[in-house]
C-alpha cells in the first residue's frame, strides 16, 4: 500500500465543501513527470487548474483535499448539465512515462486509490468516469491510444470487483516467506527469483491480474526457498567467480531482481553488468557485434507488446507503445524470440516482446 502524501495547493482550488458523487480519472499533459513534480508546481503556481490527487509508479500526492472543489472538469463540451462538475467530483491525475505509456505500478496505485475513495465516499463503480465523460476531452488520452478506450475498460474492471488491488496477507505468514515489492519488480521476475510460477504467486496472494503494487508484501508460499541474505561461506569450497557475461545473462533472466536488490546481489560487478545491459561496452572475452534495432514507423498510433514468454497474440498484450506521438520509436533488439518476434527493453514495461514483421511497417537494421 502506497502512503498518500499531502501537499495542498494554496491557490488552485475553491475552499468550499462539496458532496462527492463522482470520481474522474485524467492523465497529465507532460510526459515523464512524477506526482511530486506536479504537487510542487500546483502548490504555489496559479494555474487555474488542479486535481485532488496525482499518482505515479511510486507515490500518491494529495494536492486538494477530497470534499473541497478542485478545478479539473471545467471544460464542458456543450455547457449542458451532464451531472459531472467540479462541485461534485474528486479528480485523479495519472502520470505517464516518457514513452507515453503508463507504468503498471501507476495503474495499480491509481486503482487502489480509486477503490479507497469509492469506499470512503460511497461512490459506485458506474460513477468512476473519464474526463471524456464529463467534457468530451480525449482524457485520459493514454488509455485511448487505440481509439477504442481498451486500456480504460481493462483498468475500470479492477474497480468493480469485491477484491481490492492491494491484497492483505494472512496473519500467520512469517517474514521469511514474504517479499516486499520494490519499484521494477514483476511477477515474472519474482517467479524466477524464488523458483515459483506466476500462477503460484497470483494464487498465494489472491491476485486477479499481473499488476503488483510497490510496498505490498507478497506471500511466497510454504514450499518456496527464500535466498539467504548473508550465506555462510564454506572455506573448503570457494565459490566460483562468474564472468560478466554470465552475470548479464542472469540479470536479464530476472535472477538478480531490480533496483537496490540488484545492486546488492551483483555487488562490485553492478556497474560493469549494467553498462553491458544498457548498451555500453561489452565483455572483452566475448564481444557482441552487429547489434540491430527495430524501428517503429511514426504512422503507427499504437504498437502491441507482449510478455517475453508469450503468447504473442492479440488480446494477450501487456501494453501499447505510441510511435505516432514521438515521430516513430526505435529500440535495440536484445534477441530474437520467434519468427519476426524480438525482445526489447522499454522504460514503462521493462523487457517485452514485439512483433515486427515487414508487413507491419517496422524495419530492422
Amino acid at each position: 500500500m502506497v502512503e498518500i502524501k499531502k501537499q495542498h495547493t494554496k491557490v488552485n482550488f475553491t475552499n468550499v465543501n462539496i458532496k462527492v458523487e463522482y470520481i474522474v480519472e485524467h492523465d497529465t499533459g507532460v510526459l515523464g513527470q512524477t506526482a511530486k513534480n506536479n504537487a510542487d508546481y500546483f502548490e504555489k503556481t496559479n494555474r487555474g487548474a488542479s486535481a485532488n490527487y496525482f499518482v505515479d509508479k511510486t507515490s500518491i500526492y494529495e494536492v486538494v483535499p477530497p470534499g473541497k472543489k478542485a478545478w479539473h472538469v471545467g471544460d464542458d463540451r456543450d455547457d449542458s448539465d451532464d451531472g459531472i462538475n467540479n462541485g461534485n467530483t474528486i479528480g485523479i491525475e495519472l502520470c505517464a512515462e516518457k514513452d507515453g505509456t503508463f507504468h503498471p505500478n501507476t495503474l495499480a496505485n491509481a486503482a487502489w486509490l480509486t477503490q479507497k475513495l469509492m469506499k470512503d465516499y460511497n461512490v459506485p463503480a458506474k460513477k468512476v468516469v473519464r474526463h471524456y465523460d464529463a467534457s468530451g476531452k480525449n482524457c485520459p488520452q493514454r488509455m485511448n491510444t487505440d481509439g477504442k478506450w481498451t486500456l480504460w475498460y481493462k483498468y475500470h474492471k479492477q474497480l468493480t470487483g469485491a477484491t481490492s488491488v492491494s491484497v492483505p496477507l494472512p496473519s500467520n505468514n512469517t517474514k521469511e516467506s514474504q517479499h516486499t515489492v520494490k519499484s521494477g519488480d514483476t511477477l515474472w521476475g519474482l517467479s524466477k527469483q524464488y523458483n515459483a510460477t506466476v500462477a503460484d504467486l497470483k494464487k498465494w496472494n489472491n491476485l486477479k491480474s499481473d499488476i503488483i503494487v510497490v510496498g505490498t508484501k507478497l506471500n511466497l508460499g510454504n514450499n518456496v526457498k527464500v535466498p539467504t541474505a548473508n550465506p555462510t561461506p564454506v572455506a573448503s569450497t570457494p565459490k566460483a567467480t562468474k564472468s560478466i557475461q554470465q552475470l548479464v545473462n542472469e540479470t536479464k533472466a530476472g535472477k538478480h531482481g531490480n533496483g537496490d536488490a540488484r545492486k546488492k546481489s551483483l555487488g562490485s560487478n553492478y556497474d560493469a553488468v549494467m553498462k553491458v545491459i544498457n548498451g555500453g561496452s561489452k565483455p572483452a572475452a566475448k564481444p557482441v557485434t552487429n547489434k540491430k534495432r527495430v524501428y517503429l514507423p511514426k504512422s503507427a498510433k499504437t504498437w502491441r507488446v507482449y510478455k517475453t514468454s508469450g503468447p504473442y497474440t492479440t488480446g494477450k498484450e501487456v501494453g501499447f507503445l505510441a510511435p505516432a506521438q514521438y515521430g516513430g520509436l526505435n529500440y535495440e533488439i536484445i534477441k530474437a524470440l520467434a519468427t519476426d518476434v524480438y525482445e526489447i527493453k522499454t522504460s514503462a514495461f521493462g523487457n517485452v516482446a514485439i512483433y515486427a514483421a515487414k508487413s507491419t511497417g517496422a524495419t530492422i537494421k
